[in-house]
């Protein structure tokens, strides 16, 4: 059986998504699955629906049914910029957007004060490189995650020259 999609909406097809223009059930199956790929197009609409309408004939009666899908936009986070410093303690300057939630993933050894706070002070064992991901959620299957790298070295070398003397 040959099934007829229509899509229509704010989504344009082609430019924000593809998807077929028809699938077939074969006999004796009684579903038929298919794929709707968005297009990242670097807009920024939050999100943008389109209907997709199936139409097709069972025993020469026309039948029609239909969805709403939203596209959302891909989520771009930022986890902060790389540090470097002269301690062991940092604070986290990630991005949290509003109803969202958030966890960092940390290394071994590295304490966090807070995993779900985007400004969580981490505080690393000694000297190294570390790189801590943070992760956010919509919490409706979107996810972005970005990672920074926090460097520390304790060792502070000094020198004050040779050694002197004078009368």
């Amino acid at each position: 059986m040959d099934i007829n999609l229509h899509y229509f909406g704010t989504a344009n097809l082609s430019v924000d998504y593809n998807a077929p223009g028809q699938i077939q059930i074969g006999a004796g199956e009684s579903e038929a699955r298919f794929v709707i790929m968005a297009i990242p197009d670097g807009d920024t609409e939050n999100s943008e629906t389109f209907t997709v309408e199936a139409s097709f004939d069972i025993c020469g009666t026309p039948v029609s049914v239909s969805t709403e899908i939203e596209i959302l936009d891909e989520l771009q986070i930022n986890a902060g910029n790389d540090q470097s410093a002269c301690a062991t303690t940092f604070t986290m300057d990630a991005e949290l957007p509003s109803g969202f939630t958030g966890v960092w993933e940390i290394p071994n050894g590295v304490k966090a004060s807070n995993l779900s706070s985007a400004t969580s002070e981490m505080t690393v064992p000694g000297d190294g490189d570390y790189t801590l991901i943070w992760k956010v959620d919509d919490g409706q299957g979107c996810e972005a995650s970005d990672e920074v790298i926090i460097s520390t070295s304790n060792q502070l070398q000094v020198n004050a020259g040779n050694d002197q003397s004078e009368c």
